[in-house]
């Protein structure tokens, strides 16, 4: 199909809205690559960005195009690093059913099916910045809910109080909570619990790990006003507000 010269020629003016941008890039490969998608990245306003395709390349600096692309990946990740976002080459990826598989119950290293949760609970938990005298609530006692209860063990909370609707991580939760400090938010106790933390002005601290709009409405009726941390480790489906003013 031919083209006129008009056409041609209005490809080359300067675009007059951000560009959507896909970047094919071998970060490792040269330097260069680097500076152009940190450029990308702080050009939000200018380029649109749609995708980041990490390059296969294989010379010296790799042992093979695979190598070389997985290199590329890695280092892009840095670039975003330095970026200081939670931005990643990879946001999210789907697989199909059949490449999931069941571990067998005999499995007794768990460690590398773990890592990578714990790597985000352990963060998590940082930038929560816990101190002594604080009463931690925790909504939600699912798989990442009951890691972060694990590793509540090592924090200088003073008082752990945590919220599950489902009987078998109840039972789960009691091992590694306080005494009589876990509830069904929907029983008579639990209501009564949530009733006395919202009299006594709130918890210092809610760490919310349910996954749902119920869950994250009840983190948000018991958080401390004016002072209280309301933690989102959960990821929801579909927008979520709350009301931030003093």
């Amino acid at each position: 199909m031919g083209h006129d010269g008009e056409s041609l020629l209005g490809r080359l003016e300067k675009p007059r809205a951000p560009v959507e941008v896909i970047l094919d890039t071998d970060t490792f490969n040269e330097i260069d690559d680097q500076y152009a998608l940190a450029f990308l990245v702080k050009s939000g306003d200018k380029l649109r960005l749609r995708g980041i395709h990490a390059a296969p390349f294989s010379n010296q600096n790799s042992s093979s195009p695979g190598n070389g692309m997985e290199k590329s990946y890695k280092e892009g990740d840095k670039v975003f690093a330095v970026n200081a976002t939670s931005d990643m080459m990879m946001k999210y990826t789907n697989q199909h059913f059949k490449s999931l598989a069941r571990l067998p119950d005999n499995t007794e290293n768990w460690l590398p099916r773990v890592a990578e949760p714990v790597v985000c609970i352990v963060g998590l938990l940082q930038i929560t910045h816990i101190t002594s005298g604080d009463h931690v609530v925790l909504v939600g006692a699912g798989y990442m809910g009951l890691l972060t209860l694990q590793g509540l063990q090592a924090e200088s909370w003073e008082k752990l109080t945590v919220f599950e609707t489902n009987v078998a991580r109840r039972k789960i939760a009691q091992q590694y909570a306080p005494p009589g400090s876990v509830f069904d938010p929907y029983s008579v106790e639990g209501g009564a619990k949530i009733e006395e933390i919202r009299a006594g002005g709130g918890a210092e601290v809610i760490i919310e790990f349910s996954a749902a709009t119920s869950g994250f409405e009840l983190a948000n009726r018991m958080i401390k006003n004016k002072a209280g941390k309301l933690v989102i480790g959960s990821w929801h489906r579909h927008e979520i507000t709350f009301n931030a003013t003093p």
